[in-house]
Parts: C-alpha cells; sequence; structure tokens
C-alpha cells in the first residue's frame, strides 16, 4: 500500500530529511513541556503548607507526603500530563504549520458502527493482552543483571503504589470525576494527540511503510511510560491504536477506545476493592485467550470491510484525513 501519495495527510508533505527535523522538534517540545511543568510543580511543593511543603521537597519524602494527601498526587499527576502531552501538541500544532493533527473538526466521516466495532475489537484484544502482561512480569534476568531488575522491580512497585493511592480514593462523585480526568481522559487526549496525531504521521513522512511506523511509535508510546513490566502490553496496545486510526482516519478513535480502556481498568479495580465481583485481570484463561482471539478476528475483519465500502480501499492516507 502506498503512503502519502496525496498532499492530504496529517502531515503536508516533506522530504524525510524536513520530516526528521520536524520530530526533533516535537520531541523537543514535549521534553521542554515536561521540565517547565516539573519546576512550576516545584514551585507549587515549596509554597505549599506554609512552608511545611519545602522541608518535605527537600526530604524528597514526597511518597508520605502522597499517602497523606492523595488528592495532592492527583493534581500533579494531572499537571504533568498537561505539560508534558496537551500543552506542547497544541503549541506544535499552532507553531508549525506542517501538521494537521487537529485539523476541521468534522464529523462528516464519523458513523456509530465503525466506533462501536473499534471498542469491539479493544475488547476482544483485552484477554490476549492479559497473557502478554502475564508474560512480561514472568521476565526474569540473569544473575548478572540482577542490580537492574531489582531496580526495576522497585520503580514498578513504586508507580503502582501511587496509582493505588489515587485509586485508594474515596468520597463523594466529583472525587470519583478527578479520578477518572486524570488517569482516562486527560492521558487519552493528551498521548494519542501526540503519538497517533503527530508522531504516527511523522514517522509515516519518514519511513513511507505503514507497519514500521505504526510499531516504531508504539514502541517510542511503550518506552516513554517507563515501566518494563508493562512494556509490552503497552506496545500492543499501541499498536492496536495505530492501525485503527491509520484505518479510519479519525484520532477521535483511539482517544476514545484509550479513554475507554483506562476508564474499564478502574472500575475493574473499584468493582474488585467493593467485593462487589471477583475480578482479576492478572489471571490469564485459556478459554478468555482462545474466544478473545477469534473475536478479534472477527470484527477486525468487520472493521476493515467496512473501511473499504465507506471509502472504497483500504484506507491508506489516500483521502483527506478528518481528526474528528
Amino acid at each position: 500500500m502506498e503512503i502519502l501519495e496525496e498532499d492530504k495527510s496529517l502531515i503536508k508533505r516533506r522530504s524525510p530529511r524536513a520530516s526528521g527535523l520536524l520530530l526533533l522538534r516535537v520531541f523537543l517540545y514535549c521534553f521542554l513541556g515536561n521540565i517547565v511543568s516539573q519546576l512550576i510543580l516545584s514551585g507549587f511543593f515549596l509554597l505549599w503548607g506554609d512552608g511545611k511543603g519545602s522541608d518535605l521537597w527537600n526530604s524528597m519524602d514526597l511518597g508520605d507526603v502522597f499517602a497523606q494527601d492523595p488528592f495532592l498526587l492527583l493534581f500533579s499527576m494531572g499537571w504533568t500530563t498537561l505539560g508534558t502531552f496537551i500543552i506542547p501538541a497544541w503549541i506544535i500544532q499552532h507553531r508549525f504549520s506542517e501538521i494537521d493533527s487537529f485539523g476541521e473538526h468534522s464529523w462528516k466521516e464519523w458513523d456509530l458502527i465503525t466506533w462501536v466495532l473499534a471498542f469491539l475489537i479493544m475488547l476482544s484484544f483485552l484477554p490476549l493482552n492479559t497473557w502478554f502482561i502475564y508474560w512480561n512480569r514472568a521476565i526474569s534476568f540473569p544473575e548478572s543483571w540482577s542490580s537492574l531488575e531489582h531496580w526495576l522491580e522497585e520503580r514498578e512497585a513504586r508507580v503502582q503504589g501511587l496509582i493505588h493511592l489515587i485509586l485508594g480514593i474515596r468520597g463523594n462523585f466529583l472525587h470519583y470525576v478527578g479520578v477518572f480526568t486524570v488517569l482516562a481522559i486527560l492521558p487519552g487526549i493528551g498521548e494519542e494527540i501526540l503519538f497517533r496525531g503527530i508522531l504516527q504521521p511523522l514517522f509515516l513522512s519518514i519511513f513511507k511503510q505503514r507497519d514500521l511506523s505504526i510499531w516504531l511509535v508504539a514502541i517510542v508510546f511503550g518506552l516513554l511510560h517507563a515501566q518494563f513490566y508493562g512494556l509490552f502490553p503497552r506496545i500492543c496496545l499501541g499498536a492496536l491504536f495505530g492501525y485503527l486510526f491509520y484505518f479510519s482516519g479519525q484520532l477521535g478513535l483511539p482517544i476514545f477506545l484509550h479513554i475507554a480502556n483506562n476508564g474499564l481498568l478502574i472500575l475493574l479495580h473499584y468493582l474488585g476493592v467493593a467485593e462487589k465481583i471477583e475480578l482479576s485481570v492478572e489471571e490469564p484463561g485459556l478459554f478468555s485467550l482462545v474466544l478473545g482471539s477469534i473475536l478479534l478476528i472477527v470484527f477486525g475483519y468487520l472493521f476493515l470491510v467496512r473501511q473499504q465500502k465507506k471509502f472504497g480501499l483500504l484506507r491508506g492516507f489516500k483521502v483527506k484525513i478528518k481528526s474528528w
């Protein structure tokens, strides 16, 4: 399949070298956005609590701070997502006219059946991804790498501990809205705009090869989460979002699926904690794997057939791409 044959893609036609330079600028903007957001967050900590935050910051005992006030952790994570992904993506969009990831907010090509099929594809993929999670966490390192393995395990435990602090928040309806916003909505919007809306078309412009570009972006997506024991499941999920975006041309689709995926995990956690139903996403079963794989093939086929009927081809960015 030819890629970018017409100047109607999310990235206007550029040479690979020019696209590579633009890619470096994108990473630079995100890096600077993260630094600035962390500096502002540091200033907030220093001023927080009538100077009490200064002592805690100097001792670097932020784990205790977050344990005492999980809402502070919620704010920190939300602010970091805004500064690292959403704000830089907005600046990139307006700074470089070559990037049209936001584009015209048109629903002309949107249809409910496509989105329902994509959602069913994601649900069917979850049992398969559970095996990736199980396999990823079972990886053991050689004895000579024990220090690296220990560091990775400590980091994973710390990240999981922070997430459980947030998920442990109980209160009124607004508290749950805050958790859902920080863990699902903001990452879904920010990460998909950056990875699928900006980086994926840029990689396509550089490499001119669909599968290579989608998987490279998915690898970057997994690596930037900085959790080794969740690396491969995130790469596979990122690739799934990438293919669904590629064949639909609607950036709103992976955004919706990302939010739905994270929201479903939050819901499963709350159901498990509340003991309303016994659920575990960490114990893969062979039946669920086989059933999920069959449904993934069926819904994937129906999705591609529908896209072919809509556009007269398996979409390859030959028609005008809409962000929504």
